[in-house]
């Protein structure tokens, strides 16, 4: 693939695009999301470029793109955290706070807090568990990440458990 021009800037792509979540996940078309689009608009044409090439790398992209990033959600409230691959790697590994197991567990503890018992409300749940997965498989290009997998695995063993009928000893 070729560099491609904006306004003199010549971009050095680097790997596939990422994936266009489906239709019905895309933010409508609102003032705030035609705002954002404008705000990575002129972020975009305000990158610097180095004037003996002309081109602008990939570390620069990512730097920027990071600091729009971060000004978007302290706007929004929300804490923005930069870390390393290695740190990242450790909160997903086993025992970290996004672990399979970790977050299997807080999904798992989220349907308790709405299950009753009632096999109606049970299928419910379940169904609305493997809705968010194909949901989210969909907007992520059918094919996520190998921890999301097992992630639901352990989901789906733990629904087993928390939703199996309960037989009445009483009776």
């Amino acid at each position: 693939m070729q560099p491609g021009p904006i306004g003199s800037t010549r971009l050095i792509p680097e790997g596939p695009a990422p994936p266009r979540p489906p239709e019905r996940l895309r933010p409508a078309e609102s003032t705030e999301a035609t705002s954002r689009t404008s705000e990575m608009r002129i972020l975009i044409s305000q990158v610097s470029v180095d004037s003996s090439a002309g081109l602008i790398t990939a570390e620069e992209i990512r730097t920027r793109i990071s600091e729009h990033v971060r000004q978007v959600f302290e706007r929004a409230g929300i804490a923005f955290e930069e870390m390393s691959a290695e740190e990242a790697a450790a909160r997903v590994a086993p025992g970290g706070y996004w672990s399979a197991e970790s977050t299997a567990q807080r999904i798992l503890d989220f349907v308790a807090a709405y299950a009753n018992g009632e096999p109606e409300r049970a299928q419910l749940l379940r169904e609305a568990v493997e809705t968010g997965f194909a949901e989210a498989e969909e907007a992520f290009g059918g094919d996520l990440p190998e921890i999301s997998y097992r992630t639901i695995d352990l989901v789906r063993d733990g629904l087993d458990r928390l939703l199996a009928p309960r037989v009445d000893a009483s009776v």
